[in-house]
């Protein structure tokens, strides 16, 4: 590597990497294993009981077969022969309804199904063969858009018949329900919820129903009449393209729309239960960084997951898919994912029994891997997000970095995981302290470094590189950044060994005064009990009966104590076994030996890897969602990474004198 005399930011050519194995495996709010890859448009899923899951859309493979239209998968993504090869749809598969017996509704833009004419609309059995049974008998012109099965097996069905578009009901056998009172619209209704008062909500492309002004949006009694208690909000734009019910009746929307209930509400807002606007959500959304919103879904915890058309959300960035608190605020402990380049489009959206979210859409890539049109992200109900360290390009991977002292003019240089290329910057003094860790919440780590002479902290923003900084502590002080509050962001603290008593400058407001430790304790904070909350934590060289480690847990308040290791071991701390909750864990010099308490069992495991002289540099380098053991040796500048999935890593990166970033926490 070159030293550089001149320089703010800069990116440079690939560099080789020698990589031993393959990365298929993702962990919590990134892409799982599940990768089928189809050659167009994904356009609804329906996971299944079974664990399997129904896809549907344009395309013409997936996963490795030629398939039309519809498939289904394993749930690992892999393609199920058994669901019948004679399914052969001609025209796209839009929409999947599953009904109690295990048989499936399709809607979209087919002709026939297995060669028999089925308009619009048909009925699967549980093995993908046509259910003969029913035909709804729509011949063209007519044109269906998404349906919606009544409890006692009854279908709503917006369609355009001859010009005029009804909601018409169907019975279980697809013929007409002539009780019913279809209404008519003057646009596309093409979106349909039943509240569980039976009463039936419509959304889409209208200005009327019945020849009442109701704009993008009515509600209809159960036997099809307006209901006049529902008045609309009067978005502007264009529609109203999706609508989800709320337990408690009120109602999230989502469209082209920048005005609702005449106050600025773009692309997302809340209506109570009579249509009028919950001025209690604060859409987190700024124009035109959304430029759509096009499907959503509730979690169990009142969060709303959205997809669409968008690179930010208020200013934070986020590609496509984003996580809302029931405030309306954007969650920021649910992470950017990064879906392709450009401004990815997602279309399709499912909730899995899991928690895990389908997607499908106009990408190819997510997290740096190769997903044709659809990907699954794994997610708890939690909104507890696993927060990768190090990673300076937000690919959930921790990167290769080094801090090159240089006086005044100290640079940072690192290797991108995403892309393969490298990046340096100047940034610091030799004798700052790094502290590099997300501290603005966008899913990346900021550079940054405190000053032990003045207290100062110097944050380098990874989203438009523009430094701030803040006094926080005093001279003698051990800097220990990491999210004490839970809001995704890590907070400025400082371990004060003269009085022991912990300070933490909190981001969501306050600071949190504590005393913990005892004289030769060594801070090692981390979030060792998984509450998405970092934990204060000390590690005593000189226990009574050796090292020992003491954590207050920050879910509950209580003190944890154990032994384990020797004075002169070095702590590095992180979560090896992937259950969200860091391990207990330090590396024996004098033998290169790696040492693991597992937080599940307090079980411990060992395995050599370095030697003597080596930096540990522990971090999730291949993204599966555990800790990997790391060295770094500086008497050859190498990199020896051992990852838990992708194999092993040997790199030369780095010169004489660098220090490797990933070392700025071990003790």
């Amino acid at each position: 590597m070159k030293s550089l005399r001149v320089l703010r930011i800069a990116c440079f050519s690939s560099v080789l990497l020698l990589i031993i194995g393959s990365s298929t495996a993702f962990k919590a709010q990134t892409l799982d294993a599940f990768n089928p890859g189809a050659n167009a448009n994904i356009s609804d899923f329906l996971p299944l009981p079974s664990g399997k899951i129904l896809v549907g859309g344009t395309f013409s493979t997936i996963a490795g077969n030629a398939k039309r239209n519809i498939a289904r998968l394993n749930a690992d993504g892999t393609y199920d022969a058994t669901f019948t090869t004679e399914t052969d749809i001609t025209g796209s598969v839009l929409q999947f309804v599953a009904q109690p017996d295990g048989k499936i509704l399709i809607a979209g833009g087919f002709a026939t199904v297995n060669g028999v004419t089925r308009h619009r609309l048909a009925r699967l059995n549980e093995d993908g063969t046509l259910d003969t049974g029913f035909n709804a008998g729509f011949t063209p012109p007519v044109g269906v858009s998404r349906i919606a099965l009544q409890p006692d097996g009854k279908i709503l069905v917006p369609a355009s018949f001859s010009g005029t578009i009804q909601v018409s009901r169907r019975n279980v056998d697809g013929s007409i329900d002539s009780s019913f009172n279809a209404p008519t619209f003057s646009g596309n209704p093409n979106n349909l919820i039943i509240q569980p008062d039976g009463k039936i909500i419509a959304t889409g492309a209208f200005l009327t129903v019945g020849g009442v002004d109701r704009k993008f949006i009515a509600r209809l009694n159960e036997n099809g009449t307006l209901d006049t208690s529902f008045t609309s909000p009067n978005p502007d734009q264009t529609n109203i393209s999706w609508l989800t019910l709320a337990p408690d009746g009120k109602m999230y929307i989502s469209g082209p729309f920048t005005i609702v209930g005449g106050l600025a509400r773009p692309y997302i807002a809340r209506l109570n239960s009579d249509g009028t606007l919950d001025t209690g959500f604060q859409n987190p959304a700024a124009a035109p960084t959304v430029r759509s919103a096009f499907k959503s879904f509730l979690q169990p915890d009142g969060k709303l997951v959205i997809v669409g058309s968008f690179d930010t959300i208020g200013g934070v960035a986020r590609r496509g898919l984003a996580r809302i608190n029931s405030d309306g605020t954007l969650d920021t402990t649910f992470r950017n994912i990064p879906f392709g380049s450009g401004t990815p489009a997602i279309e399709s959206l499912r909730r899995q029994p899991d928690g895990k979210i389908l997607v499908g859409g106009s990408f190819t890539t997510v997290d740096g891997v190769a997903c044709g049109q659809i990907a699954r992200i794994t997610s708890d109900d939690t909104g507890l997000v696993r927060r990768v360290p190090f990673d300076l390009d937000g690919d959930n991977k921790t990167d290769l970095s080094i801090f090159r002292p240089n006086g005044a003019a100290s640079e940072w240089w690192w290797l991108k995981s995403s892309t393969g290329g490298n990046a340096a910057l100047q940034f610091g003094a030799s004798t700052d302290r790094l502290v590099p860790t997300d501290y603005t919440g966008d899913g990346k780590t900021d550079v940054a470094f405190w000053r032990p002479s003045t207290g100062q902290w110097f944050v380098l923003r990874s989203e438009d590189f523009s430094f701030y900084a803040f006094p926080f502590g005093a001279t003698g002080d051990v800097p220990v950044p990491a999210d004490y509050d839970g809001d995704g962001k890590s907070d400025a603290a400082v371990f004060r060994e003269s009085s022991l008593t912990w300070f933490i400058s909190k981001s969501s407001g306050g600071t949190d005064i504590v005393g913990f430790g005892a004289a030769g304790d060594k801070p090692v904070n981390a979030d060792y009990d998984g509450d998405g909350k970092s934990d204060i934590a000390i590690f005593r060289p000189a226990g009574a009966n050796g090292a020992e480690w003491w954590i207050r847990r920050s879910s509950n308040g209580n003190v944890f104590a154990t032994q384990f290791g020797t004075s002169t071991d070095k702590t590095v701390v992180g979560d090896y076994t992937g259950d969200g909750k860091a391990d207990i864990a330090f590396w024996r010099s004098s033998t290169g030996f790696w040492n693991i308490l597992r937080s599940e069992d307090l079980t411990y495991f060992a395995f050599p890897f370095g030697t003597t002289g080596d930096f540990p540099v522990p971090g999730d380098y291949d993204g599966d969602g555990k800790f990997d053991a790391g060295v770094f040796r500086p008497s050859n500048s190498t990199w020896f990474i051992q990852g838990s999935t992708a194999g092993t890593l040997i790199q030369q990166f780095g010169i004489t004198g660098d220090l490797p970033v990933p070392n700025a926490f071990v003790r």
